[in-house]
């Protein structure tokens, strides 16, 4: 039997999941269990463990099991980003009280692949499981490691074996056949640190930056970049100070909007000011800990070489992205007690990169003699492929042929951001990935949002796909 969805309900219902409580999660997978159930789903889950997190992999099966084939239809439901609820303007200062206006939903979330994963659910249940001569295969993937440990437990299970597979992320409704992966690095750097005068006048600086994806951002202002900047241009201008407490930064993936540090100094005039800073002359504070300029200045030795390494680790068949250049962003600096600093910086490789060579030429860029006396220790914390599909296969030709059909342009391209098509393409399974919504501009931002024309178009693009391949 077809069942008939509210897909505004649908959506405004996971969106007003707040994953910053801890029942956040718990709610999340309760709502989208619920929707597997009411479409007559057979319902698989899956905890795995991945780091400190655990994940529930939610698997959903529609149709004759035992045909074989069939289409995945999965999205990485990732965790909560940081938010000021100020930000939110148009959403009462709420980012999970989701709301419709002119045509477009806001709410924390918006931008996700949350909506790809409602579009795909309505659309499986409406259509009648008696026509279904493949399983369809729903994949919610949920956890703060989504992306990184989601589609290849689904795989491995054997709970199901799909021809073809649609990722859902926000790519415009257009068809990505090829996307850049996510090298995520942390550099500790120790150097010895000096006492700071007695006498010293002290200052904590707060930079706030806009917040974007590490895949986008240009589409933001790094705060931590604005920080190391200013750092340049207060030695530039010979003034006395020593840095310490440097810290900003949030989550793999994304830029940071906000950092903090503390400035000590004996120049009598000097003050820490520059472009949008919050500065506060403080006393003495007994727990920021010893100058990291040592370390800082084993960054500042480090960084140039380090991008031009990476500039030069990227493929030929990067001109075939937007933007073409390499993309690098920090995302996090961390100081500890002994005035050492962890930095830690995405890099976005393109299919064709060598990633294991990269990381061992990066290991030998920190320990080269140029770096002495600092000791410089470089760690993978995440290391996503890039994906590479078919454009020529039937999967590709079905999509153009279903986006036509809705009066869609049948736009291929290719993707600056990941998800987990890595996984599925890498077992065989055609992948194209495809979603309403601009996650790149819009995604972990105030005001998130999607238009509910594309939300609608997704949805019956998935029906018909559905349609091609199972019915």
């Amino acid at each position: 039997m077809a069942l008939a969805f509210d897909i505004e309900r649908v959506v405004r219902d996971l969106l007003r999941c707040d994953l910053h409580r801890r029942a956040g999660s718990r709610d999340l997978v309760g709502h989208v269990m619920d929707l597997l159930y009411y479409g007559e789903f057979q319902i698989v889950e899956q905890v795995t463990a991945w780091s400190e997190q655990d994940q529930t992999n939610l698997v959903g099966l529609r149709g004759p099991a035992e045909a074989g084939g069939g289409l995945l239809l999965s999205s990485a439901l990732e965790g909560a980003t940081a938010l000021d609820p100020l930000e939110w303007t148009e959403t009462e200062e709420d980012p999970f009280n989701a709301t419709l206006r002119d045509g477009m939903m806001f709410g924390a979330g918006a931008a996700s692949a949350k909506i790809a994963l409602a579009c795909q659910v309505v659309a499986a249940a409406s259509i009648d499981a008696k026509l279904l001569k493949r399983p369809i295969i729903i994949g919610a993937l949920l956890g703060d490691d989504a992306r990184a440990s989601g589609a290849t437990p689904v795989l491995d299970s054997g709970v199901a074996s799909p021809r073809a597979a649609l990722v859902g992320e926000g790519t415009r409704l257009e068809l990505v056949s090829a996307h850049r992966g996510l090298l995520s690095l942390a550099l500790e750097l120790h150097a010895p640190s000096t006492p700071t005068p007695s006498d010293a006048r002290w200052f904590r600086v707060r930079i706030a930056g806009q917040p974007a994806s590490s895949a986008a951002p240009t589409l933001g202002e790094n705060a931590l970049g604005r920080a190391l900047g200013l750092i340049v241009a207060w030695r530039a201008a010979g003034h006395r100070f020593s840095v310490h407490a440097l810290s900003g930064g949030e989550a793999i993936g994304r830029i940071a909007r906000r950092t903090e540090l503390y400035v000590a100094t004996t120049e009598p005039g000097f003050t820490p000011l520059g472009r949008a800073l919050e500065v506060e002359a403080i006393a003495a504070p007994s727990l920021v800990g010893p100058s990291i300029d040592a370390a800082l200045d084993a960054w500042f030795r480090l960084a140039p070489r380090l991008w031009e390494l990476l500039r030069w680790a990227s493929p030929e068949s990067i001109g075939e992205f937007c933007p073409t250049r390499p993309l690098v962003a920090l995302t996090r600096i961390v100081t500890h007690p002994d005035g050492s600093i962890r930095v830690h910086l995405d890099h976005r490789p393109a299919p064709g990169e060598a990633v294991e060579t990269l990381v061992r030429d990066v290991e030998a860029l920190a320990r080269q003699p140029g770096m002495a006396p600092a000791t410089v220790l470089v760690e993978v914390e995440r290391s996503l492929l890039p994906f590479q599909g078919d454009v020529t296969g039937p999967l590709a030709q079905w999509a153009r042929s279903a986006l036509v059909e809705i009066d869609v342009p049948p736009v291929v391209g290719t993707y600056a951001g990941h998800t987990e098509a890595f996984a599925t393409a890498g077992a065989g399974i055609e992948t194209l990935v495809f979603g309403p919504g601009d996650t790149l501009a819009h995604a972990h931002r105030p005001n998130e949002l999607t238009l509910m024309l594309h939300v609608e178009r997704a949805r019956a693009f998935y029906e018909r796909m559905i349609r091609k391949i199972c019915c």
